[in-house]
């Protein structure tokens, strides 16, 4: 968001919350775009709604980034700490366990999809838990990590299903896991 359209932005955010209550916002600052907001929705569709109503309705021009999970980091001294943005990443806290929230994916489609639908999850970087057969229809549950999910599972589940499938997710637990931080330098100068 323009700094000039923040306040016409934070007006307008407000009132479409009246109207929706399943959409959150908090208010960020990020280094690299400035004021702005992070939003949570229901879905890529429930995005594009919003986005769509906020330049329609207010004439914003806005910037969305790609959507991002909280992670939880265990450092030696015992703590937990919640981390939304790999930026927030401090090693002054002697780092033990990085890990990573895991969804429980619970997909119902028809059996001839059952080979692509493995390889996305395999791609997705998950966990097989269980196979249920109903005549011609198959119930898959998988656990896959809510980053994989977030950006655009569902809609390549759509994709190389006709649309004939149907995902419910929800948070499981946080898995210990190989993250890794990387930090990008443009003329030598880390970007945020």
């Amino acid at each position: 968001v323009v700094t000039i359209q923040y306040k016409l932005f934070s007006n307008s955010i407000k009132k479409l919350k009246l109207n929706d209550n399943s959409f959150f916002y908090e208010p960020i600052t990020s280094s690299s775009l400035g004021l702005g907001f992070r939003c949570g929705f229901l879905g890529l569709l429930h995005l594009d709604i919003i986005k769509e109503r906020l330049e329609r309705e207010y004439n914003l021009n806005l910037i969305i980034t790609t959507p991002n999970v909280i992670y939880e980091i265990y450092t030696n001294n015992k703590k937990i700490i919640y981390i939304d943005n790999p930026n927030k990443l401090t090693f002054n806290d002697k780092i033990k366990e990085l890990r990573e929230p895991i969804a429980k994916c619970n997909i119902l489609t028809p059996k001839k999809y059952l080979g692509k639908i493995i390889k996305l999850c395999i791609q997705k970087r998950g966990i097989f838990k269980k196979i249920i057969y109903y005549n011609n229809q198959i119930y898959l549950i998988y656990e896959i990590p809510m980053s994989e999910i977030i950006i655009d599972f569902l809609n390549k589940l759509k994709s190389i299903t006709n649309g004939y499938a149907s995902l419910n997710y929800n948070f499981k637990y946080y898995k210990k896991s190989d993250l890794v931080k990387i930090n990008i330098l443009i003329n030598k100068k880390k970007k945020v």
